[in-house]
């Protein structure tokens, strides 16, 4: 009784750990980061995108859709410091604290990157803390000062 017991103790646990593993696939990164911290938020029409520690949220405002967006699914970085949307080029831009700007219309088609901070051996600390924009110039508020950027 008691063999057959533990027998079927094996089988239940080995039929849930199978089960648990299905979702993973092999050569496929899954992400379990939190986006309960946010750190700045950009709106364009219906939609929000909300910077957060570990990633950036896409909140549609019409119908509450939502979609995570970490390193693993796009981004260049992990830890997000700032975002903002220049409408004259319909652009979002998010900031990261190595200096990396990640830049899209869409992040589900294309994310590009401006690595410039980020490679510059003069400086130590290249946080980006806030973008603005004025005629075609993104101006780029870091840890060393003020960085211009032409658009």
């Amino acid at each position: 009784m008691h063999r057959q017991f533990l027998i079927f103790l094996y089988l239940i646990f080995f039929i849930f750990h199978a089960k648990s593993q299905q979702s993973n696939q092999l050569g496929k990164w899954t992400s379990y980061l939190t986006v309960k911290t946010g750190v700045d938020g950009a709106k364009r029409k219906n939609e929000i995108y909300f910077a957060t520690t570990s990633g950036l949220l896409h909140f549609n405002i019409e119908n509450w859709w939502y979609k995570i967006f970490t390193k693993t699914n796009g981004l260049s970085d992990i830890q997000t410091s700032c975002i903002a949307y220049d409408p004259q080029t319909d652009y979002f831009f998010v900031g990261y604290k190595s200096g990396i700007i990640d830049f899209f219309q869409n992040p589900e088609h294309k994310i590009w990157s401006i690595r410039d901070i980020y490679l510059n051996r003069n400086y130590l600390s290249k946080n980006i803390y806030q973008m603005k924009f004025k005629n075609h110039f993104m101006y780029i508020c870091t840890d060393f000062g003020v960085v211009v950027y032409d658009l």
